[in-house]
């Protein structure tokens, strides 16, 4: 999983954004596969798919991904655990489209939640 998340992050340094998402996409079912759906290599995938898609302007696509990870990471280590209430919920509005000062203080974006 390692070298296809580094392939894919150099892919979208590179501006191949679809050749990025094929790499990740592979990362995420080959961990779910290997250490279950519900693992943290499956939350650190699912967060690289959605940081490439917000990076793409994509948040209506980065959305479940970013509610999956926070559930994951929850699950795994608790809401009081740093992994959680720090990279965890930085990165999961992040990839909201949200915007994170420094100090970790959030400045909501509001947008209307996609149909499903």
């Amino acid at each position: 999983c390692t070298l296809l998340h580094n392939l894919g992050a150099l892919e979208k340094l590179e501006g191949s954004f679809a050749r990025s998402k094929e790499l990740i996409g592979r990362e995420i079912a080959i961990a779910e596969k290997a250490y279950g759906s519900d693992s943290e290599r499956v939350a650190f995938a699912l967060s690289n798919m959605g940081d490439l898609l917000r990076h793409q302007g994509q948040h209506a696509e980065a959305r479940p991904l970013a509610e999956r990870v926070v559930a994951i990471r929850e699950r795994s280590v608790g809401a009081g655990h740093p992994l959680f209430a720090g990279v965890g919920r930085r990165r999961f509005f992040e990839l909201l489209g949200h915007r994170v000062n420094a100090g970790g203080m959030v400045q909501l974006t509001l947008r209307p939640r996609a149909a499903t």
